[in-house]
């Protein structure tokens, strides 16, 4: 899926069973990695923005950010192994008490425990505003800036049973706090399935089933799904996947009995100098920060380009709708839109320009929207 913010990349789905399903066949101009490396970043950015904090009757605000990372990467023959970590300081210039730090961090180890077995384990916290949060971006959940922390644990296990069939396991849990009281965290678990099928070079089919728990502070709730999966590369640069199923929760502490479709329809391409993407899926989980199980529906668009050799421009888009098929008066929808271009006049150095609009309603009527624009500049060092 695609995270809703300029100049992001491709981030798999969260905490979805689907995600399994139609990522099964990668781009044609994927690298082999290098065998170690090491990745020092510095950047600094500044903003402005009609509504700083997306909140009704916000007020208009200049921040300025400044971050720092690191990553690492090692591969063997049977052992993969990547690590990052990073933390940024954000300064409110014309509001006092708004400063804010964040942080964030990924582990991601895998062996290949056999010529046909391979496992993994990844961990992921990240410590940032609502808006920015992986977790809440990939499933068009948009709140008013609130400090928010995010925990993503997943362990996999993949199995070829021969050349054309294979097996996957995958277990994960996600775990959501927020600073502000009124917004609810919570814990959602998940345990996926599923079996695939090569029927060419370029075609992938599947069947997955997925166990949910949902952890609603109040109320834990189960969901079953299953779904058929088809996934075919297009060409050279072109990959179409498809899921399509239903998800059932039973009937549990006054919420009824629910059963409603799910899948996803994701379209890629990408070439030396064009990548685009757009998506759509459907399912069943947390809507975290409300404290209620939601029917979530996102699209999401990405384009980007390479024009020269140093300049680049793209545009990301993306809509969410959530409803509570157990209250009728629940809705919740957002909007996100944002363009940039950067240059890089070096490997190592980076400018970047960038405007974006959010737009964020409830079925109560209340509706907020943010535009904003900012420059940013960015210095990388590697080593190996």
């Amino acid at each position: 899926m695609i995270m809703w913010e300029c100049g992001s990349g491709v981030r798999r789905s969260a905490g979805s069973g689907l995600a399994l399903a139609v990522v099964m066949s990668g781009p044609a101009l994927a690298q082999a990695p290098p065998p170690e490396l090491w990745t020092l970043s510095l950047d600094t950015s500044s903003r402005w923005d009609n509504n700083v904090n997306l909140a009704s009757d916000g007020d208009a605000g200049i921040t300025s950010r400044y971050g720092l990372g690191i990553s690492y990467i090692r591969n063997t023959p049977l052992t993969q192994l990547s690590a990052n970590g990073s933390g940024s300081a954000t300064h409110y210039i014309a509001q006092a008490g708004g400063d804010r730090f964040w942080y964030s961090g990924t582990l991601r180890w895998s062996r290949s425990l056999s010529p046909r077995t391979r496992f993994s384990i990844s961990d992921s916290i990240n410590s940032s505003f609502t808006q920015t949060a992986p977790l809440l971006a990939d499933n068009g959940l948009v709140f008013p800036y609130t400090q928010t922390l995010t925990n993503e644990l997943e362990l996999g296990l993949d199995h070829g049973l021969s050349e054309r069939h294979a097996l996957a396991l995958s277990a994960r849990h996600d775990h959501v706090v927020f600073r502000e009281s009124e917004l609810l965290g919570g814990d959602q678990a998940n345990l996926d399935a599923s079996y695939r099928l090569r029927f060419g070079p370029r075609t992938l089919g599947g069947l997955t089933y997925s166990f949910r728990l949902l952890d609603l502070d109040t109320l834990v709730l189960m969901t079953h799904s299953v779904y058929l999966n088809w996934s075919r590369q297009l060409g050279q640069y072109t990959d179409l996947s498809l899921a399509a199923g239903g998800t059932a929760s039973p009937a549990r502490e006054g919420q009824p009995a629910l059963f409603s479709p799910v899948g996803s329809v994701s379209l890629g391409h990408q070439t030396e100098r064009n990548r685009f993407s757009l998506s759509f899926h459907r399912r069943v989980d947390q809507a975290f920060g409300f404290g209620r199980q939601r029917v979530g529906d996102v699209v999401n668009l990405s384009w980007s380009r390479e024009i020269g050799r140093i300049w680049n421009i793209r545009l990301n888009g993306g809509y969410g709708r959530s409803r509570d098929p157990s209250d009728v008066d629940f809705g919740y929808e957002s909007q996100y839109l944002a363009g940039g271009f950067g240059v890089r006049p070096t490997r190592n150095f980076g400018i970047g320009a960038d405007g974006r609009a959010v737009r964020r309603s409830l079925s109560d009527g209340r509706a907020d929207t943010s535009l904003g624009a900012g420059i940013s500049m960015s210095y990388s060092w590697e080593w190996r």
